[in-house]
């Protein structure tokens, strides 16, 4: 089964992210996977239609990748100059736009 290949991934990050510093601890672990689980259960009684589901991952995805991933690779390393501010808070508005237009679409 793929699923416990994506979720290994996932609750790792979701470890991580919740506790950076702590040792692992099997309560925390076994509620993750729970929470996890459930989630995905939900997601899949909610939605019926898995094309909708995809749907909407890949357009936030792509939108996400395109306009708003550049700019904040800029902004990382540091691009100076009015034409790239420019550009960037160009790009963010577009970005946000289309994601405001997927959201109100769905």
């Amino acid at each position: 089964s793929v699923f416990p290949l994506n979720v290994f991934p996932l609750r790792a990050l979701l470890e991580q992210c919740v506790a950076p510093d702590a040792d692992h601890h099997q309560g925390r672990f076994v509620f993750i996977t729970f929470m996890l689980v459930a989630m995905s259960y939900t997601i899949s009684i909610v939605f019926g239609n898995i094309e909708l589901v995809i749907s909407i991952t890949g357009a936030t995805a792509c939108t996400f990748a395109a306009y708003l991933l550049p700019i904040v690779y800029a902004v990382r390393l540091q691009i100076a100059g009015p034409a790239a501010n420019f550009l960037s808070v160009v790009s963010v508005i577009i970005g946000l736009l289309s994601l405001y237009q997927i959201a109100m679409s769905v």
